[in-house]
């Protein structure tokens, strides 16, 4: 909260059309206190070789933002006792108990990025990632390989362990995992534009992804930009959800309001747990179970 609302915006929108014109940047930015819309900015293209300029309602792949939609679930989930932190996986997934360490792996350990599981990138995931519908498709990726150390030792970023939060949601609720948050979170919330989309079906509005790669290994050639459309995957527990800017206020305005979680058990989740490591000149980033 900003009393008097004395902050000016107008630098932020300036920069980011100063950075659009340039090439550097494509998005919206909004910016809400209650009601209020203080900044509300849109810059740059949804598809550059077209000219085709984002909009307030553009969608964008929201990456790893979208564990929050994991961790929320998860929460509701600990509200209604169906689950507890301390709670080992194997007993939700029993099929698992014989994989070594998998029984000592708890729901506290997936959410603080402490189990022990890894991450599932890679070759094999790249020939499979418009095969990869559902939850369980993801777990041949990760389940042959063993946990990096002994849970609750160590932190290590790990997708796959939102994989298997996800898992344990579908086990708990009887209930695929796309159609639950999308029921009790992005329905409750009003996100009306958010949801998880195949990779090769056409979604309305979405925009496309670039970044830039060397060209060859000559560096005279300097970079190209190239766009995401053969990296790009459906969204799982661990991330890519699609959403757009308005959403994302909802759903932040939905978190502060207690709809769609109680705020003893966000605050509960935002107790700073681990520090990862920042980029230089900037402070390590406090995580807690699953909100940073």
């Amino acid at each position: 909260n900003y009393p008097g609302n004395t902050l000016d915006f107008t630098p932020v929108a300036n920069r980011m059309l100063a950075d659009a014109a340039a090439g550097h940047f494509g998005g919206v930015a909004m910016v809400v206190q209650g009601d209020q819309v203080l900044l509300e900015q849109t810059a740059g293209y949804a598809l550059r070789w077209a000219k085709l300029p984002i909009h307030r309602d553009t969608r964008f792949s929201l990456a790893s933002t979208s564990k929050l939609f994991t961790v929320v679930a998860i929460g509701q989930l600990l509200e209604s006792g169906r689950l507890a932190l301390n709670d080992p996986i194997t007993q939700y997934l029993h099929e698992y108990a014989h994989r070594p360490g998998w029984s000592d792996v708890t729901v506290s350990h997936l959410l603080s990025h402490t189990s022990g599981f890894g991450s599932y990138w890679g070759p094999a995931f790249d020939a499979k990632r418009t095969a990869l519908l559902t939850v369980q498709d993801h777990f041949a990726l990760f389940e042959q390989t063993p946990l990096a150390f002994a849970p609750g030792t160590q932190f290590e970023y790990s997708n796959a362990g939102f994989i298997v939060l996800g898992a344990i949601l579908e086990r708990v609720r009887g209930q695929d995992y796309f159609g639950y948050v999308q029921q009790h979170i992005f329905d409750p919330a009003g996100m009306r534009d958010s949801g998880y989309f195949e990779a090769d079906a056409d979604t309305p509005n979405l925009a496309v992804g670039y970044t830039y790669r060397r060209m060859g290994d000559d560096p005279a050639r300097g970079a190209a930009r190239t766009s995401n459309h053969l990296t790009a995957f459906k969204g799982s527990p661990a991330g890519d959800a699609v959403s757009t800017a308005p959403d994302m206020v909802r759903f932040a305005q939905a978190l502060l309001n207690g709809t769609i979680l109680q705020r003893t058990t966000w605050d509960a989740c935002r107790v700073p747990r681990n520090s990862m490591v920042a980029p230089p000149g900037l402070p390590a980033m406090q995580l807690g179970l699953g909100f940073m």
